[in-house]
């Protein structure tokens, strides 16, 4: 893999604080960087590069894919404290860093993504019941 000057590091939990894309609107994990080959003619918000981060992301169903960012030089550490879906990201970064295996990255995307469909679930379907209900409900 070629090496590039850049300040992150493979697993490193990033964001761009307009949005990568519509679809990416959220902090991302940086895998590593890439030559990137422009058409003359593009027409887009950021500087045209040479080359981009690869990162991972999640849409709103919380699905992660690897995408190409050419906006790289704006990416920043992202220091807030992840929620919901956004934990598998904690997961993946660790897992890329080498600091857990494979089994441990798919137990912790089962766990997440149960919890949080859950949660979903009982405030979809249990939303209008008082403390007392979900005591009596065993909820």
């Amino acid at each position: 893999m070629d090496t590039y000057n850049v300040p992150f590091k493979r697993g490193d939990i990033l964001y761009h604080h307009g949005g990568l894309w519509p679809y990416i609107d959220g902090p991302v994990v940086f895998d590593h960087m890439c030559p990137l080959e422009l058409p003359a003619d593009i027409n887009d918000d950021c500087e045209t590069a040479d080359m981009a981060a690869m990162v991972y992301c999640q849409n709103a169903d919380g699905e992660l894919s690897l995408e190409a960012v050419s906006c790289y030089r704006e990416l920043e550490y992202y220091e807030e404290e992840l929620k919901g879906r956004e934990k598998l990201l904690t997961a993946l970064a660790s897992f890329l860093q080498g600091k857990i295996g494979l089994a441990p990255l798919l137990n912790a995307y089962l766990a997440i993504t149960l919890k949080c469909h859950s949660e979903s679930v009982m405030s979809y379907h249990f939303s209008h019941l008082t403390d007392r209900d979900k005591e009596l409900l065993g909820l």
